[in-house]
């Protein structure tokens, strides 16, 4: 390689540093504010406006879920510890409890959500122009008070031009940096450092945010409630006109009594009810207790369409096995039974008894009684509890579980049969019950009159339901021991007492009511949704007061020409300056190592005048085993390269 020589600066290199020079001192104040308002405003407002739009649509499609009236809300479950260590799984995976339901598409609010999230990583070079009129600031108060100790090294120099350039690359140097020098930065550096950082955890974060908002944003049924005031229903059931008007003491009014016969009113409706195929009345059960089962009577119609509070009537019955009592003084091989003077006989043949010589005529049965102790016999009972004995002979049972149970007793003459005697009292009730999503969620009872007990039990007068207890009876034989037969038989006995005693009662209208219908909706978790907001509020916030105070404390006007030597332009401006181009070594065009470019026809503009920038070219070449810049300019039509 030749040896360096070294030139002048060419007179069209001298007028353009000096048009350079003109030109930036010429800048009004003007430009400088308009572009730290630009910095901000362009983010700013595209994050606003874009957040706007996902509030707007949330608000304006949003649906007001009803939760109906509070009598007819189901309580919610208190045994919930369980659930509770899986919360922060159920917050990730749901977005938490509470959420607003609108009526609009999950995945295009998803994609609206998720529009600043994808922007907000390029829109942090905006936001660090408005740190680099602190980083000028900052350099210009060094130099000007000759504070040489805070002046920046040419490594710390390159940091700072990467953070201002390339954004978290170099963020990632300037930590790289810092961990390896262990030095504290500068000034000017550390508002680049603090500015970058916060832009870029926000620029991780909020698409973070976006991502979850995308997941737990879902279609999701949900339940409409609709109150309907006044009901327009009559699910609801009480005592018909005409037993109101009934005047005969004698019986009851669903009782039609003939000499010594009776027949019950509306039995063919009341034999569909207990044979569970009306289409008008139904028999539900109420678990009161885990000891206690309440039945009550209830319209065929009810649905999880509708809910509703309703009046109507209750039974609840209690048995226990009494066959030892009955039968523990009777020998073996004996089928007679004594349980009191007014029950007594065998469990073969009907009994002697003058009250009822057929008590035991039918298989299964049941006869009342006006006390507990079962010791008078009574045709109809108008008293409330009721009380009497069921019956039930000759059962075929297989299993070999009784075989030491004493609530049955096998029969003296028949293998594989069995017999039972059992104790039951019958308490009716007056009852609202609230009927919610297709159950019954509550069950209010106020104990019957004396007369309500007479026309509820009717139904076990006169041997009227006798065909049904050997249903009953069907039922119990397959239980484990005779504690589930009385169970099972005291259960069918209070529904075939409310089936067969519908020819006293008629509709009544519901109490309260509520129309329930499911709707498709987009469930917004409010957790991610608030979040999401808050942290573009934050960065909006961030920005704009970050702009004020550049515009406040950074002097722009003075700052702007600093702050145009921190970018690639002003960096490449100030190394091929005139006096840095004089004083380097000159290498003859045959020994560049790199092909010039394509001359360029840019020009600048100079007052009057216009110089091609094209006259000067850069290279980088090799000098002494290291590569330099250098300045390719023309010398007399020859062309020279300059040492940088």
């Amino acid at each position: 390689m030749a040896k360096p020589k070294y030139s002048a600066y060419s007179s069209n290199l001298q007028k353009a540093e000096v048009a350079v020079n003109k030109n930036e001192n010429e800048k009004p104040r003007i430009g400088a504010y308009t572009s730290i308002l630009l910095a901000a405003a362009i983010p700013s407002l595209l994050v606003l406006s874009v957040t706007g739009v996902l509030i707007g649509l949330t608000l304006k499609h949003r649906v007001i879920i009803n939760t109906g009236l509070p009598e007819l809300q189901t309580s919610p479950s208190g045994n919930n510890t369980a659930a509770r260590p899986n919360n922060f799984d159920s917050l990730i995976q749901t977005g938490g409890p509470n959420a607003y339901y609108i009526e609009f598409n999950p995945s295009s609010l998803s994609t609206i959500a998720s529009v600043t999230g994808k922007f907000i990583p390029y829109l942090s070079s905006a936001v660090t122009g408005i740190a680099a009129f602190f980083a000028a600031n900052t350099i210009h108060k060094i130099t000007e008070k000759e504070q040489d100790a805070k002046l920046l090294t040419p490594k710390q120099m390159s940091i700072l031009l990467g953070l201002l350039l390339s954004g978290w690359l170099g963020m990632w140097d300037s930590i790289c940096y810092r961990a390896r020098r262990g030095n504290r930065f500068n000034g000017p550096l550390l508002t680049v450092v603090i500015t970058l950082t916060f832009t870029t955890l926000l620029g991780f974060v909020i698409p973070i945010i976006d991502t979850w908002f995308g997941i737990v944003v879902v279609p999701k049924e949900q339940t409409q409630i609709q109150v309907i005031s006044p009901p327009a229903h009559a699910y609801g059931r009480g005592l018909s006109g005409e037993c109101i008007a009934h005047t005969n003491e004698d019986a009851p009014c669903n009782i039609e009594v003939s000499q010594m016969e009776s027949s019950l009113q509306s039995s063919s409706e009341g034999f569909k009810i207990a044979n569970n195929i009306s289409t008008t009345n139904v028999v539900n059960q109420f678990s009161a207790s885990p000891s206690q089962t309440i039945l009550y009577l209830a319209d065929a119609a009810g649905s999880s369409d509708l809910d509703y509070k309703a009046g109507t009537f209750a039974a609840s019955v209690q048995c226990q096995s009494i066959t030892y009592q009955c039968t523990k003084d009777t020998d073996v091989g004996n089928s007679d039974y004594n349980c009191t003077k007014a029950l007594a006989g065998s469990f073969n043949e009907p009994d002697n008894n003058p009250d009822d010589a057929e008590i035991f005529y039918n298989p299964s049965g049941a006869r009342l009684f006006t006390d507990s102790s079962l010791t008078k016999t009574t045709r109809f009972s108008f008293q409330n509890p009721v009380y009497f004995a069921a019956w039930a002979t000759r059962v075929q049972i297989d299993s070999n579980a009784f075989l030491n149970d004493t609530g049955i007793i096998a029969s003296s003459n028949i293998p594989d049969v069995y017999n039972w005697i059992l104790n039951c009292s019958a308490t009716f009730y007056e009852a609202t019950y609230a009927w919610v999503n297709g159950s019954a969620i509550s069950l209010n009872t106020t104990l019957a009159n004396s007369t309500m007990g007479g026309i509820l039990s009717a139904p076990l007068s006169d041997q009227h339901a006798n065909d049904l207890m050997q249903v009953a009876t069907n039922l119990a034989s397959v239980s484990n021991n005779s504690a589930e037969i009385a169970t099972i038989t005291a259960n069918y006995i209070a529904h075939i007492a409310l089936s067969l005693s519908i020819g006293a009662i008629s509709n009544r209208s519901n109490l309260l009511e509520q129309s329930r219908s499911t709707l498709l909706l987009t469930r917004v978790p409010t957790i991610p949704f608030y979040l999401l907001i808050a942290f573009k509020f934050v960065y909006v916030l961030g920005v704009v007061l970050f702009a004020i105070a550049a515009i406040i404390l950074t002097h722009p006007s003075e700052s702007a020409g600093i702050k145009a030597k921190l970018t690639i332009d002003g960096l490449m401006t100030t190394i091929f300056r005139e006096d840095k181009i004089k004083s380097s070594p000159t290498v003859n065009s045959e020994d560049r190592t790199e092909s010039e470019e394509p001359e360029q026809q840019e020009e600048l503009q100079v007052g009057s005048g216009v110089i091609g920038e094209g006259d000067i070219k850069v290279s980088i070449v090799k000098e002494n085993e290291d590569w330099s810049y250098a300045a390719v300019i023309r010398d007399k039509n020859e062309k020279v390269v300059k040492i940088v």
